[in-house]
């Protein structure tokens, strides 16, 4: 009886044994390439949200700096226009080295966009450059945005130099809406500000895309009719939409 015993448990061994034997697949991992455009940056250089994708400027780019590798200007994607009625004012805004170096004081010769002209230095006391009487310029970036009908949340940073008649002339910050053809207030600056480290949080509907899905961001100098060499200098511009499906 033993021996029936054993060998029914020997030929049980023997019909397992292959599956036994059997080695166990290592566990295999996922290499399929990660689009990096797909993947929303895991921290904000200031600290926001951690699903911030960057859209323009930002960390190790030159984007927002407005100015090449060699140091010579770049206008980067802004595009400036003469809104005033009629138009007869020329380019006020340009990139120069003129009142900014503060704005990123680790770069040499820095260039910032400014809204200004050259003139006479008189009386001596006087710098020469700034803007002049009845300015209305405007300083326009477009982007078309990366998922149409998705309103957007986010921010835009820059730093700034401004040096304004108090309550008289201003910097604005605006957000051009299509469904209402007209410019949307964020922010404005008026009076003395210097080294000025600026943030703006923005909700904007989808209805505000033109019909072409792009979204229009501006900074505008307005100056009533009185002369005043004031100045007025953006640098380090940062634009950031969140809460947008990862299909960029």
């Amino acid at each position: 009886m033993k021996k029936i015993t054993w060998i029914l448990v020997g030929m049980l061994f023997i019909m397992l044994w292959p599956s036994m034997s059997e080695a166990k697949p290592p566990e295999t991992l996922d290499v399929t390439p990660i689009d990096i455009k797909t993947v929303a940056y895991p921290v904000h250089p200031q600290g926001g949200p951690k699903d911030e994708i960057y859209i323009y400027g930002g960390p190790e780019t030159l984007e927002g700096k407005f100015e090449t590798e060699d140091g010579d200007p770049d206008r980067q994607g802004w595009t400036s226009h003469d809104l005033s009625v009629p138009e007869d004012l020329p380019d006020e805004f340009q990139i120069d080295t003129f009142y900014c170096a503060n704005l990123d004081p680790e770069t040499v010769d820095n260039h910032a966009y400014w809204c200004g002209d050259h003139y006479p230095i008189c009386p001596p006391s006087v710098v020469d450059g700034g803007y002049g009487d009845s300015i209305n310029a405007g300083l326009e970036w477009e982007i078309v945005v990366p998922e149409p009908g998705v309103s957007i949340q986010g921010t835009l940073e820059f730093a700034l130099n401004h040096n304004l008649e108090a309550a008289y002339d201003f910097v604005h910050v605006e957000y051009y809406s299509a469904s209402s053809d007209t410019w949307i207030w964020m922010a404005d600056y008026t009076g003395l500000g210097y080294g000025l480290n600026e943030t703006i949080n923005f909700n904007i509907d989808s209805s505000a895309y033109t019909v072409d899905d792009k979204l229009r961001l501006r900074f505008r100098v307005s100056s009533d009719g009185y002369l005043l060499l004031g100045h007025m200098s953006g640098d380090q511009f940062l634009a950031t939409f969140s809460h947008l499906p990862s299909t960029l």
